[in-house]
């Protein structure tokens, strides 16, 4: 999350995602990190005005922290960001501007946050249940700057 934080001064969480995270993952490290961050005033809870008028066969793919992120996202005009596929496709067809934890990544590659983008990506793909194809893996790697070499030697996990 701090790298969150470095990138944007405020970051907006639909009331559902809090309960999955924050109250729903009780004990885990991102409830505690997102906890404090609300305490620190630096992410808010808030709830959109109304839900997206989604067709019933898009909605009933997401959840409904998913479902809040969007409309708080539309009513907005703010970036989401959600790694969700499903997620991803339903908010560009809406025409939401989408980024995920990848793209966090990078754009702080970019800004100058992190100097290494390969420690997070493999600490992304070996520590948390991500999917991410060795093609993305080069990709990014690539387009941070780094190295490719020795990538298709990490392991999926």
């Amino acid at each position: 999350m701090a790298l969150l934080r470095q990138l944007h001064e405020s970051v907006l969480v639909p009331p559902a995602v809090w309960q999955e995270v924050a109250v729903g993952g009780k004990g885990l490290p991102e409830s505690d990190q997102l906890r404090s961050a609300v305490a620190e005033g630096w992410i808010e809870v808030r709830s959109p005005a109304a839900l997206l008028p989604l067709p019933d066969w898009q909605a009933a793919t997401l959840g409904r922290g998913e479902l809040e992120a969007m409309a708080l996202a539309k009513e907005l005009g703010a970036l989401l960001l959600t790694d969700d596929l499903d997620g991803r496709q339903i908010a560009e067809s809406v025409g939401l501007q989408v980024t995920g934890t990848v793209g966090i990544l990078i754009r702080a590659k970019h800004a100058g946050h992190i100097s290494q983008l390969r420690l997070f990506m493999d600490k992304l793909r070996h520590e948390t249940n991500s999917r991410m194809s060795d093609g993305l893996y080069l990709q990014v790697l690539t387009e941070g700057g780094e190295s490719a070499s020795g990538a298709s030697e990490t392991p999926l996990t």
